[in-house]
């Protein structure tokens, strides 16, 4: 039993137990926390504050730019048209392409076809090769001796009109041909070298080789020393060449016409006639 003065202590639940008021605290304190105080009750203007007004639908329909009336329909509307109705039967039309993309078929059609350089071009690249000695440049002076080789092929009638570039791996593939005719460089010229071109550019053929041999290994200086004897001979034996060719000349027109040979027979045979019989009559009175 508990008693009467346990009361401040226990506390009697609904179901008729006794628990300590820490446990069952009444519902206006805390065992642990101070009683709370009741929030106050907010005043009208507070718990339903005044509305904010709403613009007039006037001037929202003047900023949209609505109608004023009723909205027109489909069918009254003069923008609106009717998709057609297409069949899964009816051809597909392709698109016209743009304009850029006709631009640009236009500008291949324009495109000329890539050059092809045979046998006679061949002949005619080897010979400015030998002529202007394009190996024999400086190490800064290679591009613009073959932009030469390049310009003096077109004063001279080439066919094509290809980059200097072109000219010079040309020009290797001869000097490879000439060492190699199996070789991978020599490849873009093997097909075009036979039967007459061949025979003519033999002589073109050992110049060039003649020249990158010469060049091979040799510094700016050297190659210089060299180009320049190479051209003082050349000059000279085209002097000596001119020389003989005047001083031929020279004794054609001096040497006397040769004799024809029928005035000289007709000659001993009128001789033999006119001093016959006056031997023979000499003879006949010695004997008499």
């Amino acid at each position: 039993m508990i008693g009467e003065d346990a009361g401040d202590f226990w506390q009697q639940t609904e179901l008729g137990f006794y628990v300590p008021n820490y446990l069952y605290p009444p519902p206006t304190q805390s065992a642990f926390y101070p009683p709370q105080q009741p929030l106050p009750s907010p005043s009208p203007e507070e718990e339903f504050p005044p509305s904010i007004p709403l613009p007039s639908p006037a001037p929202l329909r003047d900023a949209m730019n609505l109608p004023r009336g009723p909205l027109p329909s489909k069918q009254a509307s003069a923008e609106y048209t009717q998709p057609e109705k297409v069949s899964v039967h009816d051809p597909v039309l392709t698109p016209q392409p743009a304009a850029s993309e006709n631009s640009e078929t236009a500008n291949k059609k324009t495109t000329k076809p890539r050059a092809v350089i045979g046998g006679r071009d061949l002949l005619q690249i080897g010979r400015a090769v030998v002529k202007l000695k394009p190996f024999l440049a400086g190490h800064g002076d290679v591009g613009k001796l073959w932009k030469a080789v390049n310009q003096h092929l077109r004063d001279n009638g080439f066919r094509h009109e290809v980059a200097s570039s072109t000219i010079q791996s040309k020009a290797h593939a001869l000097v490879a041909f000439k060492k190699d005719p199996t070789c991978e460089e020599a490849r873009s010229v093997v097909s075009h070298i036979k039967d007459d071109v061949a025979v003519l550019i033999a002589s073109t053929l050992e110049q060039m080789e003649q020249q990158w041999d010469d060049a091979k290994d040799k510094s700016d200086a050297a190659k210089q020393e060299f180009k320049e004897k190479t051209e003082a001979d050349a000059a000279a034996g085209e002097r000596i060449r001119a020389k003989s060719m005047i001083a031929r000349k020279r004794r054609r027109s001096v040497t006397p016409p040769p004799k024809d040979d029928t005035d000289d027979e007709a000659g001993d045979a009128s001789g033999s006639s006119a001093g016959g019989p006056s031997a023979e009559g000499s003879f006949n009175d010695h004997e008499g």
